[in-house]
């Protein structure tokens, strides 16, 4: 399932997510959409495997390549859409899990295993957390 569904790296994006909103001041993160980018990897691949494309197919003007130019142009702007602008560069993901304790690591844990996907309730519990840990008091980033 995790292969067909990328079940687990959905689950450790969307904690990075609600933890970053309930943690981390100016940060914010959305879980990555990995059907819409397998969509774009199976578009993508007719440009890599053009060998079965006659010469006049793969011209610079002919219709195939600037449908292929655009669509380079539209995967690049999707992955820069998942990606943080911090000072002259740009940051992806920003927990290291195996450094997560006490709390944060027993919500991290139960939701791995959980079936909801209810990140309201998963952001509300890190919230929670926060408030009562640290007294709210988020990290600057």
């Amino acid at each position: 399932m995790n292969n067909k569904f990328k079940t687990l790296k959905y689950r450790y994006q969307t904690f990075t997510e609600a933890f970053s909103r309930a943690i981390i001041a100016d940060v914010s993160l959305k879980p990555y959409n990995f059907r819409k980018s397998e969509d774009y990897q199976n578009e993508l691949s007719k440009y890599i495997h053009v060998y079965y494309r006659t010469t006049e197919e793969v011209e610079f003007s002919t219709q195939f390549i600037q449908d292929g130019l655009a669509l380079i142009t539209k995967v690049t702007e999707f992955i820069k859409a998942y990606f943080v602008k911090k000072d002259e560069g740009y940051v992806f993901g920003i927990v290291n899990f195996s450094t997560l304790k006490g709390s944060f690591k027993d919500e991290f844990d139960k939701w791995l295993v959980e079936k909801s996907e209810d990140t309201e309730s998963l952001y509300e519990r890190l919230n929670d957390i926060n408030n009562r840990e640290n007294n709210g008091e988020k990290i600057s980033f």
